[in-house]
């Protein structure tokens, strides 16, 4: 229930609470009051109707016109139901409390104080009539009309109170929740900024080595090249002019040992081009650093596993990591997360567990439908559902030796 519900319900008790006080007094009091006896039952059949009334109030919060409309209904009932008590301010008091109270909660500032500062004043001029329905009635007393006033105020502080809190207990619920979603977006933006610089440096090695290797066909071909043509002069000349064949010859060898030392410069830089695929641990352990300045706490833990298993396991595993956080921060609202890999009998185990609020109804979404469509492939499994304390997800992968 909502703080905004729960101060509201508060209210409706309060306002049933005083309406049976109200009967119970004026039952007490009927003797002295000097009222026909059939006032007896129009005073309950009255008393009936305004509960009613805040009753509806409770149901119809929402409705803007109905809500005013049931306090005018209030206001009116209260007037015609305490009017004939005279002197006697007990039932009035006790009546007008619950409907200041109702007012300052229902009504927004500052109409529920107008309104109540205007019923307060009708209700203290009331028992100064002198006659109500034709007969006589008791003035009140200064003392008891300092007591009305002392009363009321009372209440209407006491109900402008809660509505701030109540005011304030939204605004804090708001910004709790604009924080929390805050954060997680920047979890997420940290996670794909990773994801763009790892495709980013992948992107860049590639285009060195089609740099590079351009470079190598066009330093090989050229060599190449110059060798065949020296080599056919050579031949050419073998029987006429020794001396120039021997220069010939000399340059070819000079040629090729020159696209030798190229081709082995170009090959050692290719090699360290190459894009040697990140280990499992790594990656992971990525991800966890992403956290590290933020309000979650994200940990992993490995249990008997190579440093890697292989290029489509290690990205499966990957994969899942990343949406098992993703699934624990977005739905889950944890600020703790345990990841465990471990290795025993030839299956790869993977349990991520958080402490969050964990899921009424399980349902696969699109991160959890490519989770189980990649562990298919890999004839693994997937287990999720809420555990003590929070949520946990487990995957199980059989080893496979990759050619």
């Amino acid at each position: 229930m909502e703080s905004r519900d729960r101060y509201l319900l508060l209210a409706l008790v309060f306002s049933i609470v005083s309406h049976c006080i109200a009967f119970l007094q004026f039952m007490l009091q009927f003797p002295t009051l000097g009222l026909p006896d059939r006032w007896f039952a129009q005073f309950s059949i009255l008393l009936c109707l305004s509960l009613t009334t805040a009753i509806c109030q409770f149901l119809f919060q929402h409705h803007e016109v109905a809500r005013v409309s049931l306090v005018i209904t209030r206001i009116i009932l209260l007037l015609v139901i305490t009017y004939p008590l005279g002197a006697s301010i007990n039932v009035r008091t006790t009546l007008l409390a619950s409907l200041l109270f109702e007012n300052m909660i229902y009504l927004s500032f500052p109409a529920g104080l107008v309104i109540s500062l205007l019923l307060v004043a009708a209700s203290l001029t009331t028992p100064l009539v002198t006659y109500a329905w034709q007969q006589k009635q008791e003035l009140a007393t200064a003392d008891n009309l300092l007591f009305l006033a002392y009363y009321s105020g009372t209440i209407m502080i006491l109900g402008a109170l809660l509505k701030n809190a109540q005011r304030l207990a939204n605004e804090r619920k708001k910004l709790v929740e604009q924080l929390r979603l805050a954060g997680t977006q920047l979890v997420e933006t940290n996670i794909r900024l990773q994801e763009h610089v790892v495709k980013s440096e992948d992107q860049a090695k590639l285009l060195e080595r089609e740099r590079i290797s351009r470079e190598l066909h066009d330093t090989i071909g050229y060599t190449l090249m110059n060798i065949i043509a020296t080599m056919k002069a050579s031949m050419e000349l073998a029987k006429s002019d020794t001396t120039k064949m021997r220069d010939f010859m000399t340059q070819g060898i000079e040629q090729a040992q020159k696209g030798l030392a190229e081709t082995r410069a170009a090959l050692r830089a290719m090699r360290s081009a190459t894009t040697t695929p990140r280990s499992l641990v790594t990656s992971v352990n990525r991800l966890v650093t992403a956290f590290k300045d933020t309000h979650i706490a994200v940990k992993a833990q490995y249990s008997n596993i190579p440093w890697k298993f292989g290029g489509l396991i290690d990205a499966t595993i990957y994969r899942i990591v990343q949406e098992g956080i993703a699934n624990a921060i977005q739905h889950g609202n944890a600020t703790d997360i345990t990841i465990h890999i471990a290795l025993d009998a030839g299956r790869i185990s993977l349990t991520i567990s958080d402490n969050g609020i964990g899921a009424g109804e399980i349902r696969d979404g699109i991160g959890l439908a490519g989770i189980r469509e990649r562990l298919e492939h890999l004839h693994g499994r997937l287990a999720v559902g809420n555990v003590a304390g929070g949520f946990q997800l487990y995957a199980q992968i059989p080893v496979v030796e990759e050619a």
